[in-house]
């Protein structure tokens, strides 16, 4: 799955290209579990583009959903290219909220997605008085201390 880049550094938006790699029987419903699956994908990194830096690696927060919900419109294909068009409106107190549409090729709207989750900076390794020191650390450096 490729991302694209949001429009500004302030702009919590992004856009994905989303399909199954391979052809799914013709089955409406299976369609449809594949598409609510892959619709989890990247929605609530999207609150936290606003608050990236440069240099920020991956973990840098934690999410966890509080829901998620799916509208489908009209039939779909998950083994055809869908495009996942992504927005947050807010970021605030430890919470977020999501909202993405998935557009079949032709630019139909096909369906409509919402989650809202919990939203954390990750803690910094290293910064505690009781973290290991890192994998990468200065040879010769005292170990970590004994836990008890």
């Amino acid at each position: 799955m490729r991302l694209s880049r949001p429009r500004a550094a302030s702009d919590a938006r992004q856009q994905a290209w989303l399909r199954c790699p391979e052809a799914l029987p013709d089955d409406p419903a299976l369609h449809l579990a594949a598409a609510a699956y892959g619709s989890d994908f990247a929605l609530l990194d999207t609150a936290t583009l606003p608050h990236k830096q440069a240099g920020d690696g991956p973990g840098r927060f934690r999410l966890a959903s509080l829901d998620h919900a799916v509208w489908f419109h009209r039939p779909l294909r998950a083994d055809q290219w869908l495009l996942y068009d992504m927005e947050s409106p807010t970021a605030a107190d430890g919470r977020a909220m999501a909202f993405g549409r998935l557009f079949d090729s032709n630019g139909v709207l096909v369906a409509s997605v919402a989650q809202e989750g919990l939203l954390r900076a990750a803690p910094q390794r290293g910064c505690g008085p009781d973290d290991e020191p890192a994998a990468d650390a200065v040879a010769g450096a005292a170990p970590p201390r004994a836990r008890l």
